[in-house]
């Protein structure tokens, strides 16, 4: 089965764990990195071509979550953006920006599961590269099995 290979880009660590923990049972995601700020984020995007990103509104280092998907606009294959935030202050510019869902945090398992409805609609509309297309798996031997993929952290 294909995965959407998911980037969860949050400062806090609490969150990421908590995130990944939410979406550990869904089939259809892969959680394969992680990243605390744009600028990692960045450096991640270019390595892997990921289909979900779950992102903070509020991002350290002078670039937002908002700001972040603004820059990911242009890209052809553009991700399914799930924003994380405490509040709605900034939900209409998420939509705006395209976004598959906005999470008010933190949420309650149910509404992270009508998340998950939302990304499997995005999935069936998603252009899916091919398992084998991939040039780079971290620490995989040279067969094609996706349970060799780990996460990756920038340091």
């Amino acid at each position: 089965m294909s995965h959407l290979k998911t980037l969860l880009i949050h400062p806090s660590m609490e969150v990421r764990n908590a995130l990944r923990t939410q979406l550990a049972g869904v089939e259809f995601l892969k959680v394969l990195g992680e990243a605390a700020s744009a600028f990692e984020a960045m450096e991640l995007l270019e390595a892997i071509p990921y289909g979900v990103l779950f992102l903070g509104v509020d991002l350290p280092e002078g670039v937002s979550g908002i700001e972040l998907a603004q820059m990911l606009a242009s890209r052809p294959s553009r991700p399914a953006l799930v924003f994380i935030a405490q509040d709605e202050s900034l939900a209409f510019k998420a939509f705006e920006l395209g976004a598959t869902d906005y999470l008010l945090w933190p949420s309650p398992p149910e509404r992270i599961e009508r998340t998950v409805e939302r990304l499997r609609l995005f999935k069936a509309h998603y252009k899916l590269i091919p398992e084998s297309a991939y040039a780079w798996k971290p620490n995989a031997p040279s067969s094609d099995q996706d349970d060799d993929e780990e996460t990756v952290k920038v340091p």
